[in-house]
This record gives structure tokens, C-alpha cells and sequence, in this order.
């Protein structure tokens, strides 16, 4: 098997929520309710799974053979070629379905993200409705961030909703950010309030998407 690292590092996921926030900080007067450095050589079953083996874009698989923990607060995501002719490739994830749900607060993760030709790095929020014509009402899929083509140097947040058929709705904001691809750790996160979407990248913002109530 021919091996690439998806996410070389992943260090830490965190939710704050409180009342307010300053555009100084993003988590000054936040109070920390969840979080995951990582420890340790086996990863916490009560936080994360991996998803199932689900048939993914661009002709990939998840699977939960690519994942990783290092012992040193950090948790490797893998893709990897297959060698039997097949030319099917598996992609690491892991999710806290069932196991950590929230609406509302402050969502981050401090990770690297890879220079890979065709790589798909991410850090997803999914709901569990999603359905066409409730106007995502029923819950709208967040991507705090996605690296798609992370190989020209773009990045991007997004949101979508109303399902993924024809009456499928979308809204993002995509960038050039190539000193994001320098190997290094950068935190990415997401303020998520009943009026408004606020995301950050290294604790600047670089996108504010207000709703419509």
C-alpha cells in the first residue's frame, strides 16, 4: 500500500460556548465544555469513531484501518493507495456521531493540512436532518474548512443545505492560502450564534456570513 498523510497532525478539537466574545480573542470570556488533546496510544471510544466504509468522491473509501494515535497528543489521518491493480484508494476520518452533538458555540481544531495532488482535508460539521425544502432548517452542513485541490494552495468554508439532490443550496468562501500548506500547526475555527456564522484561521477572520430569522 502506497501511503500519504491526510492530516499529518491533529492535536486538539475544542467547543467553548458562553454569552459573548471579543473580536480581540476569539476565546476570551468562552468556557471550554469539550475536548480532545489526544493523549495516550489509543483513541477515546466515549469522543470518536470511524465512519463506515462508505463509498466517498473521486472514487475513495473511508476506512478505519487509516487513523493513527501518536502517544504524543497527536492523531494521524492516512490515505492509501491500494497496490492489487484495483487502484482504490482509502481515506482516514473519524466523527463523533451519537457521541458529541451541539448547536451553537466556538468549534476548532489545531492541525497541519497536506500538499497532496487530488487530497481532501477537512474538518466537517454534519447534521442529522438535512432534508430538501426546509431551508436547512433542519440542519445545514458546516465545513469549518476544506482543502479540496490543498495542492494549488486554496482553502475554503461553506455551508449547505436543503440535501444534496437537485434542490441542493450552497454559500462559501474560497481563498488562496498557500502559507497554509507549510507543515506547520494552524487552527481553524468556526463561531456558530443563533444570528451568525464567524470563521477564523490562525484567529483572524476571514469570513462572517450572518442568517436570515
Amino acid at each position: 500500500m502506497k501511503e500519504h498523510w491526510l492530516f499529518k497532525t491533529v492535536l486538539s478539537l475544542v467547543w467553548l460556548m458562553n454569552g459573548c466574545y471579543g473580536q480581540a480573542s476569539i476565546t476570551d470570556n468562552l468556557l471550554m465544555v469539550w475536548n480532545d488533546e489526544f493523549n495516550g496510544n489509543t483513541l477515546n471510544g466515549s469522543n470518536w469513531a470511524s465512519p463506515p466504509a462508505w463509498f466517498r468522491q473521486e472514487g475513495c473509501y473511508w476506512s478505519d484501518a487509516n487513523h493513527k494515535m501518536t502517544g504524543d497528543g497527536k492523531v494521524k489521518l492516512s490515505v492509501t493507495e491500494s497496490t492489487d491493480g484495483t487502484k482504490t484508494v482509502y481515506c482516514g476520518a473519524l466523527r463523533t456521531h451519537n457521541k458529541f452533538d451541539k448547536t451553537y458555540g466556538y468549534f476548532e481544531t489545531r492541525c497541519t493540512v497536506p500538499q497532496i495532488h487530488g487530497g481532501w482535508a477537512a474538518f466537517w460539521m454534519m447534521p442529522y436532518g438535512n432534508q430538501p425544502g426546509n431551508a436547512g432548517n433542519d440542519g445545514t452542513e458546516i465545513d469549518i474548512f476544506e482543502s479540496i485541490d490543498g495542492w494549488k494552495g486554496k482553502i475554503n468554508h461553506a455551508l449547505h443545505w436543503d440535501g444534496y439532490g437537485q434542490e441542493h443550496q450552497k454559500v462559501s468562501e474560497k481563498m488562496d492560502r498557500p502559507d497554509l500548506y507549510d507543515d506547520q500547526y494552524h487552527v481553524f475555527g468556526m463561531m456558530w450564534t443563533p444570528e451568525e456564522y464567524i470563521f477564523y484561521i490562525d484567529n483572524e477572520e476571514t469570513w462572517e456570513l450572518l442568517l436570515q430569522v
